[in-house]
């Protein structure tokens, strides 16, 4: 038996031959192939941060696509993703994986939502941890914030000032589509809330 070890100074695949010389006189020199690929995957989150402002109470907000990707070479292992045992439980995940590990080749990606459907009045905190096969950044932390109010389901309070209250229009403010600081900003076009 033979063993070989590789490592990679570089990403991408390598190929060489490997001889092996030996006494036997049928047979002095044996050859063969050899194929490493050396990988450095990368993770990438987006956003990092989610702030869900003012919602009322017992009402979903919009939920928030939450993308993540293999911005690297080679296959990345997602193991986990969830909230942190200090979040709120106002807060929760959907569209997760059904099972884990996931892995995503280089350039591909999933999507899961972060919501919000805050249970009374006041500041609700959290965060969503990612952990990954990203060698340089193995976990990946996502801010979640928003606030119970007494806000009718198309008005949030979107600055957390109670002095003016539910201030945004949720249903025609194009800076708050839906909810806090969700543009509608499609290029080439004019946005509208619907």
């Amino acid at each position: 038996d033979v063993e070989i070890s590789y490592t990679p100074v570089s990403v991408g695949m390598i190929t060489d031959i490997m001889v092996i010389f030996s006494s036997d006189s049928e047979n002095p020199q044996v050859s063969f192939n050899i194929t490493a690929i050396g990988v450095d995957t990368a993770i990438k989150v987006e956003p990092l941060n989610i702030d869900f402002g003012g919602v009322a109470i017992n009402t979903n907000a919009v939920s928030y696509p939450v993308r993540v990707s293999n911005i690297g070479y080679g296959k990345l292992a997602v193991f986990v993703i969830g909230l942190n045992n200090n979040s709120s439980s106002d807060f929760s995940l959907s569209s997760l994986p059904v099972s884990f590990p996931v892995y995503l080749n280089s350039s591909e990606y999933l999507i899961f939502y972060a919501e919000f459907r805050p249970s009374d009045i006041g500041s609700k905190t959290g965060s969503v941890e990612i952990k990954s096969s990203d060698k340089d950044n193995p976990m990946v932390i996502i801010s979640l914030s928003g606030s119970g109010s007494n806000c009718d389901p198309d008005h949030m309070d979107c600055n957390n000032n109670p002095v003016d209250g539910c201030e945004v229009d949720i249903t025609s403010d194009i800076n708050h589509c839906g909810g806090c600081k969700r543009l509608c900003n499609p290029q080439n076009a004019k946005g509208v809330c619907i």
